[in-house]
């Protein structure tokens, strides 16, 4: 039994390895929109309502995590 828990302590890092990644891509994404706010000051409430939405996701992220964590132990 102890074995079937480190196999599933190992897929939960890989799991939230890619929970990081993700977070680095809504990062990137964030970046380019601040980027295009600097040229079309018009889109600039578009862009902040998406951004919103990318922090809804880390939250949803940490969450996530955070129950991989209660069933690792």
């Amino acid at each position: 039994m102890h074995a079937g828990l480190s196999t599933w302590e190992t897929s939960s890092t890989r799991l939230h390895a890619g929970l990081s990644s993700g977070g680095n891509a809504d990062s990137r994404l964030h970046t380019g929109l601040d980027s295009a706010d600097a040229r079309l000051g018009t889109r600039k409430a578009t862009n902040t309502r998406l951004h919103a939405g990318l922090s809804t996701r880390e939250t949803s992220n940490a969450r996530l995590y955070s129950g991989l964590n209660s069933g690792g132990n």
